[in-house]
């Protein structure tokens, strides 16, 4: 037991349980009670694994990671498709300036 002397007398805290530290599981385990959910980075992932995620069913907890992937495609998808109108932009104002100048 950990003892301190306040000014309000002694106060005595009960010991907190030590997770072994040897094993890859208690130090996940670690990891994840050392999270500070103040962050807004960590805030804004959870919201948005809450949206993603609206019901807490075991069907719902096998597609999760099928989910974000499809949902990661997709935005990779738009990405790609975004650079492919940028590059045809591209190509048609160096066939324009070739024509123009040459």
């Amino acid at each position: 037991m950990n003892t301190t002397i306040s000014a309000l007398g002694v106060t005595t805290t009960p010991p907190q349980p030590k997770l072994a530290r040897s094993t890859p599981l208690s130090q996940k385990l670690n990891k994840s009670l050392q999270i500070s959910l103040e962050s807004t980075d960590i805030r804004y992932a959870l919201d948005a694994l809450a949206s993603s995620y609206p019901e807490n069913t075991p069907n719902a907890q096998r597609n999760l990671r099928r989910n974000i992937e499809k949902e990661l495609l997709r935005v990779n998808e738009s990405f790609v498709d975004a650079f492919g109108e940028l590059n045809q932009v591209n190509y048609s104002s160096f066939s324009l300036f070739f024509i123009c100048f040459f």
